[in-house]
């Protein structure tokens, strides 16, 4: 009996260091409202972009946005000018005037005189966009557009990400099936088909000692979202490198992945080459990619000649996309330069060939950030097509080869095989786990 006792007295005393209290997931289910200052300067230039920034802020729809003219009607009815009103303590009054807690505040770094509307000069302009928070006055965060060159009007796509960067959405895992997950968060707030969230487990509260501490959730894999309503939205996990999504979990919106590279080896018979690519959005059905290649190929004279190259379409048709495995059609275009070879004569020869390859390739996840990379092509080729690298009088003279032999060439049509990593490009996006 007393040892029954004993037990229940030290699981009463041990309980809080062996359970962890779950912090709730935070989640946008209304739109905040987002003031715009006006520029502490009255060039034309500052007051276009600060327009332009209000504009961009007002199509994301997940803010309501009090720009220049509306905080000057509302300040008309305040008995109030809007001249001069730019410092910290007459942002708080704005703040206070119109109900909102964050702010937006624009400064020109570098700026030039414009002629047209459109901002169709020549010149450079980069500036800073400031989140405010107006209950302090104090910047949240900032980000930066520019160095801008020539054609300002592409500022505008810059300014959109730059923005979503700034005010991420956050949403809440609401239920998880076989093939879906139920986000708490929808179009009413500006989330689209495509768009990619991030999947955090919650975060911890423990007790070590006397104290009390938050342990943060860990990155566990992404989500991308397909069909919409105004408060909801359907998605698919399509990368997990962590435990099982479940209800409850975290989301944060990742506006942008960043240019991701592919890199490994290419080998068929005589035949050898290592490709690196970029690629952008890695989660599109359509992954296509483009790059440098360096490598050997052995001819038909069993001569061994060095190979450059630079695959022009490295595209991957996702067939099967889980969230650690994927396996898509692809079709490469590679054209490639054959350097540093001889005819029978002792002239400088460059050759050129093309190849495009067709086939299948899958992708397996390794980390957060990496997959392993297996696929096999089938080739169908043109042979070389050699010149003489000369100058002068020479440039139309033809290769000299021995009749009996001829010329060098390769098998044009095989199987060949690819071995490679791709890397993902999360560094961006604050990734907690790799």
């Amino acid at each position: 009996m007393k040892k029954i006792v004993l037990s229940f007295i030290l699981i009463a005393l041990l309980s809080p260091h062996l359970k962890a209290q779950l912090i709730k997931a935070s989640s946008n289910t209304t739109k905040k409202r987002l003031v715009i200052l006006p520029s502490a300067k009255e060039e034309k230039i500052h007051s276009l972009i600060v327009d332009i920034v209000a504009t961009e802020a007002a199509k994301l729809t997940r803010y309501e946005v009090y720009n220049r003219q509306d905080l000057e009607d509302i300040l008309k009815e305040q008995s109030l000018q809007m001249s001069g009103l730019v410092g910290n303590e007459d942002a708080i009054r704005i703040g206070q005037i119109v109900g909102a807690n964050e702010a937006i505040k624009i400064t020109v770094d570098e700026s030039i005189s414009i002629t047209t509307e459109q901002l169709n000069v020549t010149g450079v302009l980069s500036f800073s966009i400031r989140q405010i928070d107006l209950n302090t006055s104090q910047t949240i965060n900032s980000v930066n557009i520019g160095p801008l060159y020539g054609d300002f009007s592409q500022m505008r796509p810059q300014i959109s990400l730059k923005l979503r960067q700034l005010f991420r959405i956050s949403a809440e895992v609401l239920d998880v099936d076989s093939k879906e997950v139920l986000v708490s968060v929808g179009e009413g707030l500006g989330v689209v088909k495509g768009s990619i969230f991030e999947v955090v487990s919650p975060d911890e509260i423990k007790t070590f000692g006397n104290k009390e501490v938050v342990i943060p959730g860990r990155s566990i894999g992404f989500i991308k979202i397909g069909r919409t309503s105004k408060e909801t939205s359907r998605s698919k996990i399509i990368r997990r490198w962590g435990k099982e999504v479940k209800a409850g979990y975290s989301l944060v919106e990742q506006p942008t992945m960043g240019n991701s590279i592919h890199y490994g080896i290419i080998a068929s018979k005589n035949d050898y080459s290592i490709p690196f690519t970029f690629f952008l959005k890695p989660f599109n059905n359509v992954e296509i990619k483009g790059g440098l290649s360096a490598g050997m190929l052995v001819d038909s004279r069993q001569e061994t000649n060095f190979t450059f190259g630079a695959p022009l379409i490295f595209s991957t048709y996702k067939l099967i996309q889980s969230s650690k495995f994927t396996l898509g059609g692809i079709l490469n275009l590679h054209p490639d330069f054959i350097l540093d070879k001889k005819d029978d004569e002792g002239n400088n020869l460059v050759g050129f060939r093309t190849k495009a390859a067709f086939g299948l390739e899958t992708n397996i996840l390794t980390s957060a950030s990496r997959d392993l990379v297996f696929a096999v092509e089938f080739v169908l080729g043109s042979n070389i097509s050699w010149s003489v690298s000369s100058s002068g009088n020479e440039n139309n003279k033809k290769p000299i080869w021995d009749k009996e032999i001829g010329p060098p060439g390769f098998e044009p049509n095989r199987l060949q095989f690819r071995f490679g990593i791709r890397n993902l490009n999360l560094d961006i996006i604050d990734m907690i786990g790799n």
